[in-house]
């Protein structure tokens, strides 16, 4: 079991101990904080950072909002430590690297060499790369004030809570990757997928745009979505004459 120091007794450390999101791997040797406040911490002891060098530990996982200063704070004063100290992001791949070192699933293969080479993202693929920068033209409907954007020739509105075009633009290009038909988040498949005629149930519709790719092969499509979003045929994005049945649960 590897031996590590955590930098921080603030949220995020709280955070990382009470959701386990410290693999079973490592054993927190101490907490270590400029300001000790404290002589334990989900009991394990809290030092300074001039008692470093009386610990035993393997690496130092920075869990703190201020890890651009605690990173320059060893640079400076423990230079010895610098390849064994992780921010979060670093220690989240540093996890998932080690947990599937020894895959042979092509899948995990290819995520797991996406991921040494960026940072940790939604949807850790190459063709993801593709949505990154892509430009989107973001109009608003003065009649309704609302936010919509042009998919497949057809108009996709944005709930009134997306309060600008960065938001906006954000959460299309984070749904339209994952319909990318190169995503394993894909609804739709070569054996799976919407035939004419067929009937449509988007459970958890959203933004509506599955049922917005769908609509003109279904006959008629059923929309599940929470009452506590605004819903109206212009805000899921479907033309009124089409078949449509909203149900707010």
């Amino acid at each position: 079991m590897e031996k590590v120091l955590i930098w921080g007794t603030g949220k995020i450390s709280r955070q990382l101990v009470l959701k386990g999101r410290i693999d079973l791997r490592y054993e927190i040797a101490a907490f270590v904080d400029n300001n000790v406040t404290q002589k334990s911490f989900f009991g394990c002891p809290v030092i300074s950072p001039d008692e470093i060098h009386m610990m035993s530990f393997e690496s130092i996982f920075i869990a703190t909002y201020y890890y651009k200063e605690i990173i320059e704070q060893i640079q400076n004063f423990f230079p010895e430590l610098t390849e064994h100290t992780y921010t979060l992001q670093e220690l989240y791949k540093k996890m998932i690297m080690d947990k599937y070192e020894k895959t042979e699933e092509k899948e995990i293969e290819e995520v797991l060499s996406y991921i040494k080479k960026h940072d940790l993202r939604m949807f850790p693929y190459e063709f993801g790369d593709d949505y990154r920068e892509k430009s989107v033209e973001i109009k608003l409907d003065s009649e309704c004030n609302l936010y919509y954007v042009e998919h497949n020739k057809k108009k996709l509105y944005f709930a009134e809570y997306f309060e600008n075009e960065k938001r906006v633009r954000d959460y299309y290009l984070s749904v339209a990757t994952e319909q990318d038909i190169r995503s394993p988040h894909c609804y739709q498949t070569e054996s799976i997928h919407v035939s004419n005629g067929d009937i449509v149930v988007d459970a958890g519709a959203a933004e509506g745009l599955f049922a917005l790719d769908c609509i003109d092969k279904a006959s008629k499509v059923y929309i599940k979505q929470s009452q506590f979003m605004s819903l109206n045929k212009k805000e899921i994005n479907l033309p009124s004459h089409y078949q449509v049945i909203i149900i707010a649960i």
